[in-house]
């Protein structure tokens, strides 16, 4: 039995309709969306970077909240893919110029015992599966619905 639970995800609110459009489209037609030139100025080179990073480096919240199962059977299945899936997280989350570099730059920040510690919390237990479940069980309530 679970006896507790400590997540490091805090989902964004709920982001309607007008804002995903004044984020995709505002800087082509600012006016349309109440911005200025100024607006557009400050806003929109940050907001697309922001954007384009969130889709480059998201792909594994879109895997894991709609197919967690198959990708963790994968996983469960293979020591050093489930090393290679966390510890990518670990180079890029700690810093996105990591990925340039051949190493991935872990172990800058990282022993190499607490990288393999992380992996062989996951591998010893099994867990991966209901880990990614998580993302699955939640993003289906929506982004707005308690998360229990």
């Amino acid at each position: 039995a679970v006896k507790g639970l400590h997540i490091n995800f805090a989902p964004p609110g709920q982001a309607g309709l007008l804002m995903m459009l004044s984020l995709f489209f505002g800087r082509r037609f600012p006016k349309l969306f109440g911005f200025s030139e100024h607006d557009v100025k400050r806003l929109f080179p940050s907001m697309e970077k922001l954007v384009i990073d969130a889709m480059r480096e998201s792909g594994y919240m879109h895997i894991q909240s709609t197919k967690p199962d198959t990708a963790g059977r994968g996983l469960n299945d293979s020591p050093v893919g489930l090393a290679a899936y966390i510890l990518e997280k670990f180079s890029t989350w700690t810093d996105p110029e990591f990925k340039k570099l051949e190493d991935g730059g872990l172990e800058s920040k990282f022993s190499i015992d607490d990288l393999l510690t992380n992996v062989m919390i996951y591998w010893t237990s099994g867990c991966i599966i209901s880990s990614m479940r998580f993302y699955k069980e939640n993003f289906s309530k929506g982004l707005n619905q308690p998360h229990a």
